[in-house]
């Protein structure tokens, strides 16, 4: 989508955006799960990998290309917050988020020992990790 703000269509997307149901969706389903990202959050996550190199530099990657989406979907909507124009499901998400870093948190740790098992599938912090993934997926009201 970048490609195309910088060749110049920005006005392209715009219209598409007034005036496409199938594109409008889009947009907006990109900003509730830009608004759901924690970028904290996911740079804690990278501690579980073995190797620090490819951690780091699919991170920044990760970040770099969370970065340029923002831009875009901001230029294209001409708004300087995410579903700036939903701001009471806004709000809601934020809420939801702040409950959710405690339990991302605690499952970083818990996938940390489970990793550290033996045998996994027998591990006492499977169930508990397990118990984490669903309770994140079920924050986030979708499999996140």
């Amino acid at each position: 989508m970048q490609e195309s703000i910088e060749s110049g269509n920005l006005d392209v997307l715009r219209d598409m955006l007034k005036s496409w149901r199938y594109f409008q969706n889009l947009v907006s389903n990109s900003q509730m799960v830009m608004l759901k990202t924690d970028q904290r959050v996911a740079k804690a996550y990278v501690s579980l990998c073995s190797d620090d190199s490819i951690a780091n530099s699919t991170y920044l990657s990760m970040c770099s290309e969370y970065q340029r989406a923002l831009d875009t979907v901001k230029n294209i909507t001409e708004q300087n917050a995410l579903m700036a124009d939903f701001p009471d499901i806004a709000q809601s998400v934020i809420w939801r988020n702040a409950y959710l870093d405690p339990l991302n948190y605690i499952q970083i740790v818990l996938l940390g020992r489970l990793d550290k098992a033996e045998d996994r599938l027998s591990s006492e912090w499977l169930k508990p990790a397990l118990h984490s993934i669903n309770g994140i997926a079920t924050g986030l009201r979708n499999t996140g």
